[in-house]
């Protein structure tokens, strides 16, 4: 069920995609930023569960795609990200200073959005 739920996932996104760049509105012009609200465990067994105390659990994903960003592939030895970066890494795609706004939010994910 796993690996249908992945590819049906996969399948979803490739659609969205697809109809972003065939509406000339979109095409060229529009950049997702996929993730999860939360991780999971990595064991054999936690890796079914999720919460404050399951190890692994705060450990999240993102998936950047669009014209604006740099293709990293899957990235490892890289500095961490945090869920708390979308915003400002979000506005920063859309020409915005989100910090300007709000001073005390983090930080853009510059490797997001230095071209």
């Amino acid at each position: 069920m796993y690996l249908y739920a992945a590819h049906y996932m996969d399948r979803y996104i490739k659609e969205l995609w697809e109809t972003a760049q065939s509406m000339s509105q979109y095409k060229g012009k529009t950049t997702f930023l996929i993730t999860c609200d939360h991780g999971r465990g990595s064991g054999p067994r936690d890796w079914r569960n999720h919460g404050a105390n399951v190890e692994g659990a705060e450990n999240i994903w993102l998936a950047v795609m669009g014209p604006d960003t740099k293709a990293l592939g899957e990235r490892t030895n890289a500095p961490p990200i945090y869920q708390k970066q979308l915003a400002a890494t979000l506005a920063a795609l859309l020409g915005e200073d989100y910090n300007t706004a709000e001073p005390k939010a983090a930080k853009p994910i510059t490797d997001v959005t230095a071209q």
